[in-house]
């Protein structure tokens, strides 16, 4: 899965393996194993206010663009929507993996 970085000087995709934990923690990590430490979590059911998969990410603000090649159905977003800088966005590499 690819997860949206922001940055102070540029925002990009970047390639992460993404665990999702009984307690609803999502974990992204670096490494395919999981034995590293996670790049970030979050609480799922810290986020019930938002998630927007396909075409319901038009309604979240900031929208990231969307790498060659990738396409709408395949874009998920999590987090609050009041505040923008708080939403993970993410993108599956195919339209199976967001069914």
């Amino acid at each position: 899965m690819l997860r949206y970085k922001r940055k102070y000087f540029w925002n990009s995709w970047s390639e992460e393996w993404v665990v999702l934990y009984d307690d609803s923690t999502m974990a992204w990590f670096k490494d395919a194993r999981g034995k590293c430490m996670p790049t970030q979590k979050h609480l799922v059911k810290e986020s019930p206010e938002m998630l927007a998969i396909a075409t319901w990410t038009g309604q979240v603000p900031q929208r990231p663009p969307l790498p060659s090649g990738a396409k709408l159905s395949q874009l998920m977003a999590l987090g609050s929507g009041k505040d923008p800088d708080r939403v993970i966005w993410m993108l599956t590499k195919s339209d199976a993996e967001t069914r």
